[in-house]
Parts: structure tokens; C-alpha cells; sequence
């Protein structure tokens, strides 16, 4: 009995494992494909000329919209994706839950401008009432992202 408690329990671990993986997986080609779209959308006066290079957009005619020339690079994404584990912690679980019970879909993978949506309220809670009072640059590239610093702030490329 007490083995099968065992296993059961091992087969519970293992799942909510891969459903994490899965779960950071989805968020980060999020991240990597309309994040970044967006990111090379946003103006900016303070890029480099190596950066102005790597979020340039071009029209696509088969798409019909225009879209970055380049891929996001690796460490933008880490960068975002760890800001994005940082305002979700547990340190903010308060904020997520208050806005989770306002809308559902705020925080849902398969939304993504309603996920940066939640995420930019989010941030703004967390930034006036939460666990990154008056620490703004803590989010970093992540600001710039969701329209709450110009773009070029934190990330240099």
C-alpha cells in the first residue's frame, strides 16, 4: 500500500512537471515570436545602430504585415522570460490572483496580447503596491516590452 502511495506520488511529481515544461515551452515561443514583433514595433531614439539592425522589420506580402528581419536572440529572450518568473512570483501571488478573478484569460498562453496585457497590469500593480515598489528597473527589459519604458532602456542588445 505504502509503495503504491509511493509511485502515486512519483507519477503526480512527473506530471506537473512536464506540465510546467510544456506550460514554459508555449511562453517562451510567446516570447520569442510576438513578444519580439512587438518589441521591434515600439520606436525608439536610444538604440544603437547594431540594435536599430536587429529590430528591423520588413513587410512580408504573403503575410500581409510587416515582420522582424531577425529572429529574437537568445539572451533577449532569457532576459524576458526571467522578468516575466520574477513578476509572477510568488512575492506578487496577491496581485495575479486579483487579476486572474477579473478576467481568466489575462494569463492565458493561448492569448498572447491578452497575456501582455495581464502582464503590463501586472507590472503596474507590482510597481505601486507590490513587491517592485520603486524598483522599476528591476524588470528590465520587460518594461520596454510592455510600453512601460522606451525601448533601448535596459536592453543594448
Amino acid at each position: 500500500m505504502v509503495e503504491k502511495g509511493k509511485a502515486d506520488t512519483q507519477a503526480l511529481r512527473e506530471r506537473l512537471q512536464n506540465e510546467r515544461k510544456h506550460r514554459n515551452e508555449k511562453l517562451r515561443v510567446i516570447v520569442a515570436a510576438n513578444f519580439w514583433k512587438n518589441y521591434c514595433d515600439l520606436p525608439s531614439t536610444k538604440d544603437s545602430l547594431a540594435v536599430r539592425e536587429l529590430t528591423s522589420t520588413y513587410f512580408d506580402d504573403r503575410k500581409g504585415t510587416v515582420v522582424p528581419v531577425h529572429p529574437a536572440p537568445v539572451a533577449w529572450i532569457e532576459a524576458v522570460l526571467a522578468s516575466i518568473h520574477s513578476l509572477v512570483s510568488p512575492a506578487n501571488k496577491d496581485l495575479v490572483m486579483q487579476l486572474a478573478r477579473k478576467d481568466e484569460l489575462l494569463f492565458s498562453l493561448t492569448h498572447p496580447d491578452r497575456l501582455r496585457k495581464g502582464l503590463s497590469e501586472l507590472a503596474v500593480l507590482a510597481l505601486h503596491h507590490g513587491s517592485l515598489k520603486g524598483k522599476r528597473q528591476e524588470l528590465g527589459v520587460l518594461a520596454e516590452v510592455l510600453g512601460l519604458e522606451p525601448r533601448g532602456t535596459y536592453w543594448h542588445g
